[in-house]
């Protein structure tokens, strides 16, 4: 029984720190925002693209395909490959030299993190 409660434990912590990471990638461009549209010169019209709607839009319509992924495949594996996309298409944000390209990426980003909410659920759920 302690195995069992131990291992809860460990993956709800790990399911912690991955969800604030995702909300800290989230947030993490409109705290850059004045650098980023010093640096880069960007409108705000650019940066409210970059923060919102660029972002949410794959991650609302992703999210669905994936957490029906989800109840037949590995939840574990769903999340691990989800975090390695979003952190990989965070560094290609940071990388970014003009709009197009920090577009693209932070609709990568917002397609990686689609998948770490809803398998994280059902692994809760399920402990």
């Amino acid at each position: 029984m302690q195995e069992k409660k131990s291992n809860r434990t460990l993956v709800l912590w790990l399911l912690t720190i991955v969800y604030m990471v995702n909300f800290i990638d989230r947030q993490i461009i409109g705290i850059l925002s004045p650098s980023i549209k010093a640096d880069l010169g960007f409108t705000d019209g650019q940066l409210g693209w970059l923060k919102g709607m660029a972002f949410a839009l794959l991650y609302t319509t992703v999210g669905l395909p994936i957490a029906w992924l989800a109840d037949r495949y590995s939840r574990s594996k769903i999340v691990a490959v989800s975090l390695a996309v979003w952190s990989g298409f965070t560094a290609l944000t940071g990388m970014a030299g003009n709009f197009t390209s920090m577009l693209m990426a932070r609709i990568g980003v917002g397609i990686g993190e689609a998948g770490g909410s809803p398998p994280s659920h059902s692994m809760i759920s399920d402990l």
